[in-house]
């Protein structure tokens, strides 16, 4: 297997486009709307498959998806001859809030009942300290907790996939900007702001690849990894530091010089992503849990990242920190904290609540509201 394109040099089209007609693909992402989100959104879509853009604000949402139809009609010239648009749908998440995430997952489960591809994409950087009603700092909680918690929840969908489900969790680099945390709800409460910012930052990036790995374990039938997406200096992430006062002067000149000499736009920072969600050459034989850098290079995360006791203490923190907020049983943390589950992926591990949402669900997309 061969892996490994620069993003400049990367050219999406090379990745295999699905027919719509002949067999229905779903895949949703968070934050699907804008930065990163919105060029993978819009990929995906010109690739043939049902893209759930999951979002907390509606109309911003919505205008999203104009945009990216509009965008996609654009390229239609610059597409091969087999390229079929696939599907839009708004699906409303907030990861701020575990209670707003499962009123999200229950809303994807209503009108769906397919999935076969999941990108936990939506994040924050270096904010001040925030404390959400879950009593969790805004970036574990966005970053870590409510995707780990999305997850478990979808994993019934994802399993039923017969076209090698897959999850991929948008990490960094900055995964190593870590004091190898046993809490990952410590606060950091330090001046500058900054550096305490970037230092939760940093172990919610790290939890997202210890997720990777755990989950790469525990259900080997489902590809699971993580990403780094490059140095993306456009996005959304530093938007609250780049509009303070003064200090956001020096704050944009220095991103913006970052930008000039090693940046990547925002559509080439999506290419990693695409890649290991679409491309044959990512197997789970080969590649379950491995961290890639652009494009498609297989590349050895931090020791921490790696480390199986350090993977298992992340994973019980988190299972705890549901568990204490009574988003998980007692009797489903037990098995998820347990041994790992045998290769058949037993449903056991999975919420409850999970489960029978997905029973529930319509046997077709038919009420999914298309925009």
């Amino acid at each position: 297997m061969t892996l490994g394109t620069l993003p400049q040099d990367f050219n999406p089209n090379s990745l295999p486009f699905n027919d719509p007609a002949q067999t229905r693909k779903v895949a949703l992402i968070t934050g699907g709307n804008s930065g990163l989100g919105f060029f993978t959104s819009l990929h995906l879509y010109t690739h043939g498959w049902e893209v759930y853009v999951a979002a907390r604000n509606p109309t911003k949402a919505n205008d999203a998806i104009k945009k990216i139809k509009s965008e996609a009609e654009s390229r239609k010239s610059d597409l091969p001859a087999i390229a079929v648009f696939g599907e839009l749908h708004f699906t409303q998440l907030d990861l701020s809030s575990l209670a707003k995430t499962k009123k999200g997952v229950d809303e994807f489960l209503s009108k769906e009942s397919q999935l076969n591809l999941l990108i936990n994409n939506a994040g924050v950087m270096a904010l001040p300290i925030e404390i959400t009603d879950d009593q969790l700092d805004i970036q574990i909680q966005t970053n870590h907790i409510s995707p780990f918690y999305l997850t478990l929840n979808l994993l019934p969908l994802l399993k039923k996939s017969e076209f090698g489900p897959r999850i991929v969790f948008l990490s960094s680099l900055g995964h190593q900007i870590t004091d190898n945390p046993k809490d990952f709800g410590k606060l950091y409460n330090y001046i500058p702001t900054f550096i305490s910012g970037m230092l939760r930052y940093g172990n919610s990036k790290l939890a997202n690849i210890q997720t990777a790995k755990a989950l790469a374990l525990r259900y080997p039938s489902i590809l699971s990894v993580a990403v780094h997406p490059g140095v993306c200096c456009q996005t959304n992430l530093l938007s609250y530091w780049r509009n303070l006062p003064y200090i956001g002067y020096v704050a944009s000149i220095t991103v913006d010089t970052i930008n000039h000499y090693i940046g990547i736009s925002n559509e080439q920072g999506s290419y990693n992503t695409l890649f290991v969600a679409l491309s044959p050459e990512v197997t789970t034989q080969e590649n379950n849990g491995d961290y890639f850098t652009p494009v498609g290079f297989v590349t050895q995360p931090s020791a921490i990242a790696s480390d199986p006791e350090k993977i298992q203490q992340t994973w019980d923190w988190t299972v705890t920190q549901l568990v204490d907020r009574g988003f998980l049983s007692p009797e489903e943390a037990q098995k998820l904290n347990g041994s790992k589950p045998s290769s058949s992926d037993s449903a056991d591990t999975i919420p409850s609540s999970a489960t029978e949402s997905s029973a529930s669900a319509p046997s077709s997309s038919s009420s999914a509201t298309t925009v």
